[in-house]
């Protein structure tokens, strides 16, 4: 993998991840204004924090994509 596909790789990684927090974040708002408190709260803790979880997945990935690329020991 080339230098610029690795950045640009976990550059849209980065993006998704912006995405799924925002799209967390949204849905959680609209969960606790929405409905009562003792059942959108949890809701959208669950929500937030699912999404949360898969928006750490992706950067994690994005991280990994450049550390690998990196120690390959090969400069492109």
């Amino acid at each position: 993998m080339s230098r610029d596909t690795a950045t640009t790789d976990a550059a849209v990684n980065g993006m998704v991840a912006l995405a799924l927090f925002a799209v967390g974040a949204l849905v959680a708002a609209r969960l606790t204004t929405g409905l009562d408190g003792w059942v959108g709260i949890p809701l959208a803790v669950a929500v937030g924090g699912a999404c949360s979880y898969f928006a750490f997945q992706q950067i994690a990935h994005g991280v990994y994509t450049l550390v690998e690329d990196a120690t390959s020991g090969r400069a492109e």
